[in-house]
C-alpha cells in the first residue's frame, strides 16, 4: 500500500473589517485600477496575513509590508519608511505619517485602516463610514469617490472587496 502524502490543513481566511465593512474569502481587499493595494495572502504555514503594496506620492514603488514585515523595493530604499508593532498592531508610518494600522482582534479577525497612496501618486483615503470616500491628486485637488455609502456590507468569496478607479468610481465585492 503506498505511503499517505503528508496533508495540509489551512486555516481559514480571516474576516477582514475596512472602511466599515466586512470581508471573508476575499484575496484583495482594496484594489486601485489593476493594483492590489491590501491583499490578503496565504504564508508557508498555511496561515493568512495582510500584504500591502506601499507607493510614494511620486508614484514609485517602495515597499511591500506582509504581516509583520517590511520587504523594501530598490527603488525605494531611501524611503523613510517605518513599521511599529504595538500589542496585537502593525502601524506603518511613512515620513512620519501613519499610513496604515493592522488590529488583530483574534486569531479570524483583522481590523484594517489604511491611507495609501496609489501608483499614479494620489491619496486614497477611507474611515470607518464607509468605502474609501476621496482620492486626492499630487496638487491637492480631489475627486470625492461616486456612489452609495456602504457601511456594515459583509463580502464573501469575491476576487476583489473595494476596487477603485482614478476617475472616481467604485465597486465592491467584485467577482
Amino acid at each position: 500500500m503506498p505511503k499517505r502524502a503528508d496533508r495540509l490543513i489551512f486555516s481559514g481566511s480571516p474576516e477582514v473589517e475596512y472602511a466599515g465593512n466586512f470581508f471573508k474569502e476575499v484575496p484583495v481587499i482594496l484594489e486601485y485600477e489593476d493594483t492590489p493595494l491590501i491583499e490578503v495572502v496565504q504564508e508557508q504555514a498555511g496561515r493568512f496575513t495582510t500584504q500591502f503594496t506601499i507607493f510614494n506620492k511620486d508614484s514609485l514603488y517602495i515597499a511591500k509590508v506582509k504581516g509583520s514585515q517590511l520587504y523594501p523595493a530598490k527603488e525605494g530604499s531611501g524611503s523613510n519608511l517605518k513599521l511599529r508593532h504595538p500589542k496585537n498592531t502593525t502601524v506603518c508610518e511613512l515620513d512620519g505619517r501613519t499610513i496604515f494600522e493592522v488590529r488583530r482582534k483574534d486569531a479570524a479577525a483583522l481590523r484594517v485602516d489604511a491611507e495609501l497612496f496609489t501608483p499614479d501618486g494620489r491619496f486614497l483615503k477611507a474611515s470607518d463610514r464607509g468605502i474609501p470616500s476621496e482620492l486626492i491628486s499630487r496638487d491637492g485637488s480631489s475627486v470625492r469617490i461616486r456612489g452609495l455609502v456602504m457601511v456594515g456590507c459583509y463580502c464573501r468569496k469575491s476576487r476583489v472587496g473595494v476596487h477603485i478607479s482614478s476617475t472616481g468610481g467604485a465597486a465592491i465585492c467584485r467577482k
